[in-house]
């Protein structure tokens, strides 16, 4: 001031935070299925998020961010993230984001596995998608009314499934087994099929049908390891200038 004194604010707090996002960033349902939204960043601890969905002919969201698709279409989910103000008192908007969501109808399944070519006693997972990337097992296995999956091969005696808790003795019901494990037995060729069926044809989840396939192809092959000489070992001893004739399984 005027007296060559210090005149001091109260200090103020100030919080530097990473932007506010909604996870996933797209969501694709069919009728009945849920999903979960998620969010990262915003102030910590992280208020109180608010959601609310644009269109609610075709999606619901409740106030923990679960999502359930309704009816064919797509809409916007919003979050909105709000604080109290310390010198008001009031509720403000610290940030906001929005998450596209698309309800669809299936209209052919496929099935992702990692390999077409796996050794014998080895294993490896493979799960039911939809005929886009978009349509993930999130998009359907959590559907009310559900879909029924059922896994089948050719060759039994090449290729085994087995659901993905089968190692602890627990059988799952079909609606479950959107994802088993196959496993190799024995050197051959053999197809693996799906077949996805609606449990309630009035749920319109399928589009103008009541059940989906897919088939693939596995090859199952032997580790190489040698025939002859016919010795367990990892390395062979021999003198310079001689030779050895090495046979495999191949």
């Amino acid at each position: 001031d005027k007296k060559g004194q210090r005149i001091n604010s109260a200090p103020q707090q100030i919080e530097v935070f990473p932007p506010f996002r909604l996870l996933p960033r797209k969501v694709t349902l069919i009728i009945g299925a849920t999903i979960q939204i998620t969010s990262e960043g915003g102030p910590q601890p992280l208020s109180n998020i608010i959601f609310s969905m644009d269109n609610e002919h075709v999606a619901s969201v409740n106030s923990t961010g679960l999502v359930r698709g309704a009816a064919i279409g797509s809409g916007m989910v919003t979050g909105v993230v709000q604080a109290v103000d310390a010198e008001t008192g009031t509720l403000v908007v610290v940030s906001q984001d929005k998450v596209e969501v698309e309800v669809v109808q299936l209209t052919a399944v496929r099935i992702w596995a990692p390999i077409t070519r796996m050794k014998t006693g080895t294993q490896m997972p493979v799960y039911v998608m939809g005929i886009t990337s978009s349509q993930t097992p999130f998009s359907f296995a959590s559907a009310v009314p559900g879909l029924a999956f059922h896994w089948s091969v050719t060759k039994r005696d090449t290729l085994d499934v087995k659901t993905r808790h089968s190692e602890a003795s627990v059988q799952l019901p079909a609606k479950y087994n959107f994802a088993v494990d196959v496993h190799g037995r024995v050197k051959g060729r053999t197809g693996l099929k799906v077949v996805v069926k609606v449990l309630d044809p009035a749920a319109n989840q399928f589009y103008m049908a009541q059940e989906l396939s897919d088939e693939i192809q596995i090859q199952v092959f032997e580790k190489l390891h040698l025939v002859a000489p016919g010795v367990e070992t990892e390395q062979i001893l021999m003198s310079p200038n001689s030779f050895i004739k090495l046979r495999t399984n191949r």
